[in-house]
């Protein structure tokens, strides 16, 4: 069930302005990869800045699993305070670092705040939205991602040619902590994101979900994982791809990024549009399976690129909520930061290893377009996932609904 609060627009400003603050942290090592590369001090190469990319997403593997348990201690305020701190903490130690080790460091401790802000963020969407207004909720969530990603392109490289790539970092804490006060001051001390002492039948399962939660939510996860792994592959090498078609490196760099561009307008309306259909999970299995066949239709060749890369992002952006939302359509509001915890651990865990491995079939098959044609398998994989979640959810009993506390019998 959702829980009644008059200020649930300013809270979801809020989660947005947090998943701005994130993506851009997330995306400032890449977009400042030159500087850092020329800075003696750091010594870095290719794969050690590889390495101190993937250092903020390593640590949700670990992390979001007990996040979801941790959240139901601590409460949805000082849970969202922890995560930005240590956003916070990790993004000033970075541009403090004097070597490699600390800037690994401190990228990690920024990975680590930015697990806890996922599963408590999300949390806090659902616990406020629901039906209807879920996914359109959840696709505000996600749309702060790409325009953190966009901006942190656009204007870090700037501040590093202006002052210095330590100087621009910091400055991009001025945001985090902005979000940090406003926080502070929105969110209410006494609001958890639990019920306290809620006794709900068959809670007494694996992971604290109820007994035929586990699977769904795991679905759920693998779906998100996959649609996300395979859009960060589609962007990652989709431009090589177009320079072997014969495209300039400037022309296919410009052409993958229709992707990514057309999905920041895009997403805060997705979950609206899917739920519009009346069959949001069948219409988003149809863009999944669709979108595959358009990346596969880019790897032969047999649609223009501009055209298929704008396809993709039409049809991969409108799921987004909806995949997101579905922990909270199977798991009553008391154990979804748990659920979110599992979500997001399968979701870490396939965006760690998927992109790699779809590099390595590049070099163990010789064949250039094989990371695109993983990327179509992924989505595929997506739309299976999603299939799987709505065979599990149905089996469900009581429902999806909250069956509210167990009354004893005399």
């Amino acid at each position: 069930m959702t829980i009644p609060d008059e200020r649930r627009w300013a809270v979801l400003a809020l989660v947005f302005a947090a998943r701005v603050v994130m993506a851009a942290q997330l995306q400032s090592v890449g977009a400042l990869g030159a500087a850092l590369l020329d800075d003696p001090a750091l010594g870095l190469g290719y794969g050690t800045l590889g390495l101190l990319i993937g250092a903020y997403l390593l640590p949700g593997i670990f992390v979001a699993l007990p996040a979801g348990q941790l959240a139901l201690r601590l409460g949805e305020r000082r849970m969202v305070l922890l995560g930005l701190g240590l956003v916070i903490l990790g993004g000033l130690g970075l541009p403090l670092a004097p070597d490699i080790g600390m800037a690994l460091a401190a990228r990690t401790v920024s990975g680590a705040g930015g697990a806890l802000l996922n599963v408590a963020l999300s949390a806090m969407v659902m616990r406020r939205f629901q039906g209807a207004s879920l996914a359109p909720a959840m696709g505000v969530f996600l749309a702060g991602y790409p325009l953190g990603l966009a901006g942190a392109l656009v204007t870090l490289p700037l501040g590093a040619a202006a002052f210095s790539w330590r100087a621009a970092l910091m400055v991009l804490m001025v945001p985090a902590g902005l979000t940090f006060g406003a926080a502070a001051l929105l969110l209410d001390r006494r609001r958890s994101l639990a019920s306290a002492g809620r006794q709900v039948a068959g809670s007494t399962a694996m992971l604290g979900l109820a007994a035929g939660e586990m699977a769904p939510v795991a679905a759920a996860g693998v779906a998100w994982g996959a649609h996300n792994a395979a859009f960060a592959i589609l962007l990652g090498f989709a431009p090589a791809l177009l320079v072997e078609q014969g495209a300039s490196a400037g022309m296919a760099g410009a052409v993958a990024s229709l992707v990514g561009w057309i999905s920041i307008p895009l997403l805060p309306f997705g979950g609206a549009i899917m739920e519009r259909t009346g069959h949001p999970q069948g219409a988003s299995m149809a863009c999944l399976f669709s979108a595959a066949l358009v990346v596969v239709a880019l790897m032969a060749g047999t649609l223009p690129p501009v055209a298929a890369m704008l396809a993709a992002g039409l049809l991969l952006t409108p799921p987004a909520a909806v995949l997101v939302s579905l922990p909270a359509r199977v798991v009553p509001a008391e154990r979804q930061p748990r659920a979110m915890g599992l979500f997001y651990t399968l979701f870490y865990a396939c965006m760690a290893v998927l992109p790699p491995l779809a590099g390595l079939s590049r070099d163990a098959s010789d064949f250039q377009a094989a990371p695109i044609l993983v990327a179509a398998a992924l989505l595929a994989a997506a739309g299976l996932a999603l299939t799987a979640y709505g065979a599990s959810a149905a089996r469900l009993r009581p429902g999806p609904a909250d069956p509210g506390p167990v009354i004893p019998r005399r």
